[in-house]
Order: structure tokens, then sequence, then C-alpha cells
């Protein structure tokens, strides 16, 4: 039943993003762990292509995982990736880090920044281009308690 309803809810994401173009408004559509989609061959396949379609009804759709092993298995989730501009990387396992370098020709010191890193520190792909940065904020600023994801750190303690 899960996929069942996962399809439906993507179905319906989907009108609505049309609905929205053809009033001449854009849609901004988060998918938060989105790798879960990709357990389900049917419902990845789906994602895929709503990640696809979205683009061409002013859509922006953005994706995020801390384990990426699961969308790279799906052949779906592969096409995704490789066919997203803008990619942002940060501290992944050495496995991942591996089958994310395959995908991107990642050469290996540019993997070294996201592989086993600091938080804050990670690597963009930005069409071609692979941009490394270093993204720190002082934890004594209210900045970092508003963007920390620690649970024992900022909003969360």
């Amino acid at each position: 039943m899960k996929p069942i309803g996962t399809l439906i809810t993507l179905d319906h994401l989907l009108g609505r993003v049309m609905r929205n173009y053809k009033a001449g408004k854009i849609t901004f559509v988060y998918a938060d762990e989105f790798a879960i989609l990709f357990q389900d061959e049917d419902t990845g396949r789906f994602f895929a292509n709503l990640w696809r379609r979205i683009r061409k009804y002013n859509g922006y759709c953005t994706g995020a995982t801390q384990n990426c092993e699961e969308v790279l298995d799906s052949e779906s989730g592969r096409a995704m990736l490789s066919n997203t501009d803008f990619v942002v990387m940060l501290n992944q396992s050495p496995s991942n880090a591996q089958r994310l370098s395959e995908l991107y020709n990642i050469t290996e010191n540019q993997r070294t920044y996201f592989t086993n890193t600091q938080p804050g520190h990670g690597l963009m792909k930005i069409g071609g281009a692979m941009i490394p940065f270093i993204s720190t904020v002082p934890a004594d600023t209210k900045l970092y308690g508003l963007l920390s994801t620690n649970p024992r750190e900022g909003r969360w303690s």
C-alpha cells in the first residue's frame, strides 16, 4: 500500500506544479530524504520523471539525502543525478564518495573535500565545474543555533 500511496501523492504534487505553471506561478519542491523513494522501483522511476518534468513547468526541485547509495543503486536515480546541474556533496562515507566520483568524474583530490571531513566542508557540482568549499559558522552565533542539525545544539537543545 505504501508505494501506491506515494505514487498518488507524487502525482498530486505534479498536478499542483502544472496548475501553478498555468497560473504563472513558480513552484519550489523540497524532498527531504528522497532516497527512500528509490526503495521501490516504480516510485523511484516516477520521482525521477517528476524531477525532470518539474523544470518544464517553471518549477525547482531540491532533494536532500544523507545516503545516496539507494539512489545510485537505481538506474532511474543515477540518470536523475547525472542530469542534475547543481549538486552539493557534504561528508560522505568512502563507498558513497567513490560512487559519486565515478558518476561525476571527480578526481581523488576533489573527493577529499567530501570524504570523512568536517561539518561545513564539501564539494559543489555546478554544471561541469567542481568547486570545493568550506562554510563554517562560529558556534557562538545565533546563526549557528539556527543552522545546526545536531540534536544537542542550537534550537534542538
